[in-house]
């Protein structure tokens, strides 16, 4: 059991390395990182939903009210940012989130960090 586990591991970080590394050598904001990123997390998708890993243990009890409020909140400004940033032009006045970790995530090992993270991101939420 424990070599099957590790067998997994290593094939997910593997993929994970692989697909960084594909979407490090790519230019930023363009057809081919999308279709990569969309393709890594519709796997993500579907490997929750019809193969999900084991779960880590989850706090005890339901999510504290204040927790999910907090949460919530801070989703509903950061979309309301964005679409106010994209219907006033997307420009240097009004940035969008990505127009502006896109200085950082112009070279290549940053992109590739990031694309790890997001995975690894991902998979830890997958896994609550």
């Amino acid at each position: 059991m424990g070599t099957r586990i590790l067998a997994e591991s290593t094939s997910r970080w593997a993929v994970v390395a692989v697909v960084s590394v594909v979407v490090a050598s790519t230019r930023g904001l363009t057809l081919p990182p999308t279709v990569i990123v969309t393709f890594a997390g519709f796997s993500m998708w579907w490997i929750g939903r019809h193969a999900p890993p084991s779960r880590l243990d989850a706090l005890p009890g339901p999510a504290p009210a204040g927790g999910i409020a907090i949460w919530a909140t801070l989703f509903v400004v950061f979309c309301l940012w964005e679409l106010a940033a994209f219907l006033l032009g997307n420009n240097h006045d009004f940035p969008t989130f990505s127009m502006l970790v896109d200085p950082l995530v112009t070279w290549p090992p940053t992109r590739a960090v990031a694309t790890v993270g997001w995975l690894a991101w991902g998979w830890y939420l997958l896994r609550r």
